[in-house]
């Protein structure tokens, strides 16, 4: 599951925060799949299931978010006394560009372990994923 926030312009020419939702039926997908090959085990070629939504954002609350965002600090690098292993299952993040062109780009991925200074992030991330999932729940908050 995705959650992306665009701007689209009003008939006004204003700017208006949409956030699109878009998940994919992974294990659906893959099941159709395994059922096509069957025993022939010859390739075959299937749209993806990808369910989509969108909704409303609130300029002021998601302005508020990213303002509180420009203040975290957090270390490039960092040292572990563990090492894990991890799938893309479980995985979450998220990217912010800048308006700019070319933008200025930064991502931020993790799984269940995290560097410890990236809790106030991951929080963060959290109260925001909630919001988001409310604006598409609700239209507009």
């Amino acid at each position: 599951m995705t959650l992306t926030v665009y701007e689209l312009f009003t008939a006004k020419f204003e700017r208006e925060p949409v956030v699109r939702q878009a998940v994919w039926q992974r294990w659906a997908d893959m099941e159709r799949v395994r059922e096509a090959i069957g025993q022939d085990r010859e390739p075959v070629f299937l749209k993806p299931t990808i369910g989509v939504r969108d909704g409303a954002v609130s300029r002021e609350r998601l302005a508020s978010f990213l303002r509180e965002a420009c203040a975290f600090r957090v270390p490039a690098v960092w040292f572990n006394d563990t090492e894990s292993v991890t799938s893309d299952i479980g995985d979450f993040g998220f990217e912010f560009f800048s308006q700019d062109q070319p933008p200025a780009a930064l991502r931020m991925q993790w799984s269940f372990d995290m560097p410890p200074e990236w809790r106030p992030i991951v929080e963060w991330h959290a109260r925001l994923r909630e919001f988001l999932e409310d604006c598409l729940a609700d239209g507009r908050e």
